[in-house]
């Protein structure tokens, strides 16, 4: 059976985290330390902005990849469950196979023994 271990709670309290994080540098960096850096900061802290909302994207991508994943296994695994239990699987039954092969070895057996002197 299928198991998706991604956790959907886990998804939700990162994309927060990163949220809060984006908030708090959109605040500018003067808030935090006014120096002849701040401008460097803010730059920076831009960039890291622009990378967390990136981020969360990704994940939320990942997450609707995953879940494709997970409904696709779902779909294959009843299918194939399904194929097997009603023995659609095979283009001839495992029974029928056996039966076939069980009388060409009677035939075979035949003409050997219509073949001795």
């Amino acid at each position: 059976m299928v198991v998706k271990r991604i956790q959907p709670m886990r998804i939700q309290s990162i994309k927060a985290s990163i949220k809060v994080s984006t908030d708090e540098i959109s605040k500018g960096m003067s808030t935090i330390i006014d120096s002849s850096v701040t401008s460097s900061l803010e730059s920076c802290a831009g960039v890291a902005k622009t990378c967390m909302e990136n981020l969360v994207e990704t994940v939320d991508s990942l997450d609707g990849f995953m879940n494709k994943i997970a409904e696709a296994f779902k779909n294959m695994d009843t299918e194939l469950a399904g194929s097997i239990e009603t023995n659609e699987m095979y283009t001839v039954s495992p029974q029928e196979y056996t039966e076939k092969k069980r009388i060409q070895q009677k035939i075979y057996d035949a003409s050997v023994y219509n073949e001795l002197p």
